[in-house]
């Protein structure tokens, strides 16, 4: 590690995975980071963030810094609280540097010893954040006024090592001093209290259930003419790839901890995450990384194309060589892979961004996905800023061209995003990045919940089977929200 990063505290715990989420999963302003699935190069770490000191929230175009009740003489309420009402963009900006991510050194990578993230940011960036970033229409209706940002100052974060059944308890701040007699006096009381909240048995829980069937904010006739409208424009030459989504939404009530909880045995994924943070309650199963960046190297694995996976064996090895085979399918991930080559070379040094696997196929519960692989060198001096502003929103889940591609969404979609197609993830004090997209996604807010589903429309698109894949995604989450038997498609009609 080098010297310009701080130097975490760390206190191995003696507490099973399972009771470590039972007792800290789900508080206030709190954070799972969650990788329920393993694979080859993904899925080691999952994170669990204690109550922060600080939390940034955007309101508006406005930067928000909201203190706990004790965090009023902690270093990040020392450091943040002048920015309170800043401008969003230029506020986040001058956070990200008193907090030591702007810029980070170059050659910083994972330590086998240390985990990725001991501290530092956690939460969410809202796809609408990409309006601070680009130009875009403001057509779309944003009845549920999510924050641009929600991101929790973590200070204290239990890390949980998937490959060797351990934790540990990490304390890690700027200017912080893991020898110092009163880190070291904090490092254990976070430990005492981290011991008491996961002692006994756990607290059961409200269930989870629905108070009406969801529904869509586009009927199925709307989503096929979207699809026609898409394709109007992809033949007039306007665009050559445009991600449209409906949003299903339903009353509910009960605990949501208890529906994602569910639904990550029912479909694990590697990026997944539970966050309750600057007023919202978010769950995530996303399959998808946006950005992982270790120093000065940075990985993004775009997904495009899907089949579902079905029961009998000759059935779901048919379903997956159709997407194999499907031209449609590889034309529209190169189209995207290419999208987030560009995107990345605008912060890369010359002739730094290659393509280590343009197209595989990767197998989830649920559904078959295409995933390729972009890898950069960040140039030096490279803020998370800098890369923000060149990557965001993902393509995947905007097209191509993208600003073009993000005017057209606008303007076909009748609400906003929120935080689904944005990120979630974490900013480490160390060097360290992992942000998924914020895919397979719910949102619950004033006894709602939401839940995005759609896909790329290109020139070979059907609107029939464009709409049929936007509930396959949803799968999983369908069957959780609505009970074992799923919830019927024809519940939604707008």
């Amino acid at each position: 590690m080098t010297a310009l990063l701080p130097r975490p505290s760390l206190l191995p715990l003696d507490l099973p995975a399972h009771r470590l989420v039972e007792g800290l999963a789900g508080g206030d302003d709190c954070g799972w980071l969650d990788s329920g699935m393993r694979t080859a190069t993904t899925g080691r770490w999952s994170f669990l963030t204690l109550p922060p000191p600080a939390v940034l929230v955007a309101e508006g175009e406005r930067l928000r810094v909201r203190l706990a009740g004790a965090g009023g003489g902690s270093g990040a309420a020392r450091l943040l609280a002048s920015l309170d009402g800043a401008p969003l963009i230029a506020g986040l900006e001058e956070a990200f540097s008193r907090l030591g991510l702007a810029p980070w050194p170059e050659g910083v990578e994972e330590d086998d010893g240390v985990p990725p993230f001991p501290g530092g940011l956690a939460g969410f960036l809202s796809y609408d954040l990409g309006r601070s970033f680009e130009r875009v229409p403001d057509s779309a209706e944003d009845d549920a006024h999510v924050p641009h940002v929600g991101l929790a100052v973590a200070d204290t974060v239990v890390a949980i090592d998937h490959d060797r059944d351990r934790a540990w308890l990490c304390r890690c701040f700027p200017g912080a001093d893991p020898d110092d007699p009163a880190e070291r006096e904090a490092l254990s009381r976070s430990a005492g209290e981290v011991r008491r909240a996961c002692a006994g048995p756990a607290a059961p829980r409200p269930p989870f259930r629905l108070l009406g069937p969801p529904r869509s904010d586009l009927s199925p006739r709307d989503y096929h003419d979207r699809v026609r409208r898409i394709r109007e424009r992809i033949g007039a030459g306007d665009v050559y790839q445009v991600n449209l989504a409906q949003r299903l939404e339903a009353a509910c009530e009960g605990d949501p901890l208890t529906a994602y909880r569910r639904l990550r045995v029912l479909s694990p994924a590697p990026y997944g995450a539970f966050l309750r943070v600057a007023g919202l309650t978010v769950a995530s199963n996303s399959p998808e990384r946006f950005l992982k960046v270790d120093g000065g190297a940075a990985d993004s694995r775009p997904v495009k194309g899907t089949r579902p996976r079905l029961a009998a064996p000759a059935g779901d090895a048919a379903s997956r060589g159709d997407l194999v085979a499907s031209e449609k399918d590889r034309a529209e991930l190169a189209m995207i892979v290419d999208l987030v080559r560009n995107d990345l070379g605008r912060v890369a040094v010359p002739g730094g961004v290659h393509v280590p696997c343009s197209r595989a196929i990767e197998s989830y519960a649920t559904v078959h996905h295409g995933v390729g692989d972009v890898r950069a060198r960040l140039r030096p001096g490279t803020s998370p800023l800098d890369w923000l502003r060149a990557t965001f929103p993902p393509g995947s889940v905007t097209g191509c061209p993208k600003v073009r591609a993000l005017a057209l969404i606008d303007a076909l979609e009748p609400h906003r995003r929120g935080i689904y197609c944005g990120a979630i993830g974490y900013l480490s004090f160390t060097g360290h990045a992992d942000l998924n997209v914020a895919i397979r996604t719910a949102t619950f807010q004033g006894g709602r919940v939401t839940l995005g589903v759609g896909g790329g429309v290109v020139w070979d698109s059907r609107p029939d089977e464009e709409y049929r894949e936007s509930l396959v995604k949803a799968a999983a989450w369908m069957e959780v929200l609505g009970g074992a038997g799923g919830v019927d498609p024809g519940a939604l009609e707008a």
